[in-house]
């Protein structure tokens, strides 16, 4: 009876909340994606440099722009002038060939009808195909002028520029802004029905997975395997913090596995044209490319020089996204499949390693899922970045030590030991500020005097291997931070360097008080997840409560749960957060902050994700408890609410304009 009260909430519940998300959908489809759907799709644009002068346009003016198309499909052309105050002025637009001087099709148009300061569109009746390196002549007759005149902004050209403008045949020195259109974005449809289904999915599969009484790590990787490719298409290639830096770096990693052409002389990476961009936002178009690009349409690209890998061993940092490179790009896949492929291989060993971490978690189980799915651990991990290598060995090793901590005594396993040697040295050449939390080590019971010796044996090795690959691999950025330089954040500004913070105390104590007074709600806020891509992905600050209130109710213990942690344990948690956060404060105050800021430049909320598990260690008491378990509404919320954080996602790239 009770049990079946129980699956009966868990159906409510489930299906509660899918209705209010359906519904948030259904009408942001219906009010704002239909009316983005149909607006063109700018495939190529030129002329966007601010810096350049107004024409004005006299009647009689003969304006002809040749440019050479860099597409291959052009359903129109727009044209940016600015007929804001305009009464009447009639143009008449052509496009013509320039091979055979043949009129494409021609247009006349009222700019006084539709007064802007923007693109005028110009839409042919059919879409030329092969376009891609044919050359083109638009001319623009401007036939009567009445009251205020119409202008047009001439840009200055930017390198490479093959588009060139004449006046009355009078060459000009800029260029009239124009954008190239394929369509409208119709693939946005198949977007939007693949989140659908996606939500639907996750939805009832947890629905099932409650009902079935399945265990919590193989729910977690169900939720996080389909919300994490959720992510994977909501947040574009690129737009997660430096990652067209670490692209770069796992590429040329994939490029020597491949035995493929890694760098050009100048020590740049070398890769298709159709893969790189250096950084970019979630948009309709990138949208739209990944459709297109996954279902095997795609604008073909040459080899390109890029920009240099990272420096340092970053060999094993890259190991899930390099396996997803290797393997597209051994069977073939096409250039935007290869970029998508790294991406889902980092998120599915993500899945792995985090089955084997709550698995083998003692307690609080629940709390470790959801760290494992909180929006900016699902980013960074499907990223790119080497922090998905830092965060899966912090989770794993922190699962691990805690179980060893709790167990009866004896031995420490020698896999185990391989495990957290290794891990501490791959840590080490990624950032070595996390190591204090491999501590825990020193806290689980080892029995005998000669067990004792042989765990600080263990423990000495790694710290002797983790001190031998800092001072190889981060001797630069140590000795960066002791001597003066010019700062990351401001090339024009000396930085703070040690010697500065010795002889002014005061101050760069004041400073460091400053930052954490007004920035730790930021950083909160980053940690969880409420600004995704470069911090520019706002998400409402209702679930960011909603997040912080199921980690902290999975953070509560549970009444008759008896699972001990010493409270030397809980002591080394609290030391090991407050050196983590000061080593990652101090790294940036002396590496990437100006001389004259009043705080710390730098310092982003997902620096303090590898050692979040370690507040449920530091939270254990018998005042606040849980009469029974809630393992499953907690996953069901979580689930919620990430959804929900995909929706805001989506809706800053497709309907920005929407969001005021």
């Amino acid at each position: 009876m009770k049990e079946n009260k129980k699956n009966r909430k868990y159906i409510i519940i489930c299906l509660s909340l899918w209705l209010v998300f359906c519904i948030s959908l259904l009408v942001s489809y219906k009010e704002e994606w239909t009316v983005f759907i149909n607006e063109p799709h700018i495939v190529y644009h030129e002329g966007i440099n601010e810096n350049g002068k107004t024409k004005k346009l006299n009647e009689g003016d003969s304006l002809i722009q040749k440019f050479k198309a860099d597409y291959s499909e052009m359903t129109g052309i727009a044209l940016k002038m600015n007929a804001e105050s305009v009464k009447k002025c009639v143009v008449k637009v052509k496009l013509i060939s320039e091979e055979d001087n043949k009129c494409i099709q021609s247009w006349k148009q009222d700019l006084g009808e539709v007064k802007n300061n923007n693109y005028y569109n110009f839409t042919l009746k059919k879409t030329l195909k092969n376009t891609k390196n044919n050359k083109y002549i638009v001319q623009i007759d401007v036939l009567k002028t009445e009251g205020k005149a119409a202008y047009i902004n001439l840009y200055n050209r930017e390198d490479g520029s093959h588009t060139t403008l004449l006046c009355n045949n009078k060459k000009m020195k800029g260029v009239i802004s124009y954008q190239i259109e394929n369509g409208i974005h119709i693939a946005l449809k198949k977007y939007a029905f693949a989140f659908f289904v996606g939500t639907a999915i996750c939805f009832s599969g947890m629905l099932f997975g409650c009902l079935k009484k399945k265990k919590i790590e193989k729910l977690f990787v169900f939720s996080a395997a389909v919300i994490g490719i959720m992510y994977i298409f909501a947040i574009s290639p690129f737009s997660v913090p430096d990652e067209s830096r670490h692209f770069a770096t796992a590429y040329a990693q994939s490029s020597s596995i491949t035995g493929k052409q890694t760098l050009d002389a100048e020590g740049r990476v070398i890769m298709n044209s159709s893969i790189w961009t250096q950084g970019q936002n979630p948009t309709r178009d990138s949208y739209i490319e990944a459709v297109n690009g996954m279902t095997g349409h795609y604008e073909k690209g040459k080899n390109i020089s890029t920009i240099p890998p990272l420096n340092g061993p970053y060999y094993f940092a890259y190991i899930p996204q390099v396996i997803g490179l290797v393997c597209a790009r051994m069977i073939g896949l096409n250039p935007i499949q290869i970029v998508y492929a790294g991406r889902i291989s980092a998120l599915l060993i993500y899945c792995l390693i985090m089955y084997l971490a709550i698995k083998i978690m003692p307690y609080k189980k629940s709390m470790l899922y959801v760290i494992g799915m909180l929006p900016m651990t699902l980013q960074q991990v499907m990223s790119y970045s080497y922090d998905s290598t830092l965060i899966d060995l912090s989770f794993l090793m922190f699962a691990i030590l805690v179980n060893q901590i709790t167990r009866e005594e004896g031995d420490i396993d020698k896999k185990i030991w391989v495990v957290f040697v290794v891990s501490m040295v791959i840590v080490a050449t990624i950032k070595f500020v996390y190591l204090p939390m491999w501590g825990l080590i020193l806290f689980v019971s080892s029995g005998t005097k000669r067990k004792k010796i042989k765990k600080y044996i263990g423990c000495a090795v790694g710290i002797i291997m983790s001190g031998g690959v800092i001072l190889l691999s981060k001797i630069g950025t140590i000795q960066a931070a002791v001597q003066t330089g010019t700062a990351a954040v401001d090339a024009s500004a000396e930085k703070v360097s040690l010697s500065y913070c010795l002889q002014n105390p005061k101050l760069s104590i004041e400073i460091v008080w400053r930052t954490l007074e007004r920035m730790s709600s930021d950083y909160l806020e980053q940690l969880v997840g409420t600004s995704l891509g470069r911090l520019n992905i706002s998400i409402p600050v209702i679930i960011l409560v909603g997040f912080v209130a199921i980690l902290f109710i999975s953070m509560l213990e549970v009444k008759n749960e008896n699972i001990h942690i010493p409270r030397t344990v809980r002591y080394w948690s609290i030391f090991s957060i407050l050196i983590v956060g000061g080593m990652v404060l101090a790294s940036m105050f002396l590496g990437w902050t100006p001389i004259g800021s009043n705080m710390i430049q730098g310092v982003q909320g997902r620096y303090f994700l590898p050692v979040l598990p370690l507040v449920g260690v530091i939270y254990n008491n018998k005042t606040i408890v849980l009469e029974k378990r809630l393992d499953n509404y907690l996953m069901i919320i979580c689930v919620f609410l990430n959804c929900y954080t995909l929706y805001f996602v989506i809706l800053s790239g497709v309907i920005k304009e929407a969001l005021g």
